[in-house]
């Protein structure tokens, strides 16, 4: 379970980081939308890849409780920054986490984040080296476990946005005359 949770993080937090970084007019787009204080803002534009590609370093090179540790308190600071926004932006934000910049509802982000939270608790008490270290350990049985575990994992996103945004969606009905 450490290894699916390991890489699990180690992929989402590099492709977030990637994605910023390449489209990085894309993120600031998206960042602006969160009426963060100005100089908050810029530092936020480099400094969180900086701190998701930190993540992934730490995933990787261990200690894993550290890494967990880390990423629990990015994820509980991506948190407060979204409650923040949505108290003075409504329901709906920019999300330029993955490289998009669609507008999200607030709560497909915070359930996001909690999903991000699972997997990072298992590292903060696994007690184990990073993922270069425990190469030589890996087995060929623990590929398919991770391949059915990122599968899951994006069917749910996939899901959940799909089922948040159908009220956004729905037809209204036409008020011209019926034949």
């Amino acid at each position: 379970m450490t290894f699916i949770s390991a890489t699990a993080l180690a992929i989402a937090f590099a492709w977030a980081a990637l994605s910023k970084l390449a489209g990085y007019e894309r993120w600031r787009g998206a960042l602006g939308g969160y009426s963060l204080p100005g100089t908050f803002e810029r530092v936020a534009g480099f400094g969180v890849p900086a701190l998701e590609i930190g993540a992934v370093v730490l995933v990787l090179t261990g200690p894993l409780e550290v890494a967990g540790a880390v990423i629990l308190a990015l994820l509980a600071s991506f948190c407060l920054v979204i409650l923040s926004a949505r108290a003075s932006k409504g329901d709906r934000l920019p999300c330029g986490c993955f490289g998009g910049t669609t507008e999200r509802d607030y709560r497909l982000m915070l359930i996001r984040n909690a999903v991000l939270a699972v997997p990072a608790g298992v590292l903060v008490l696994s007690g184990e080296s990073g993922l270069i270290g425990r190469l030589g350990s890996i087995e060929g049985s623990d590929v398919v476990p991770l391949g059915l575990v990122l599968l899951a994992g994006g069917l749910i996103v996939w899901m959940t946005t799909g089922l948040l945004e159908l009220p956004a969606t729905r037809a209204k009905p036409s008020k011209g005359k019926h034949s």
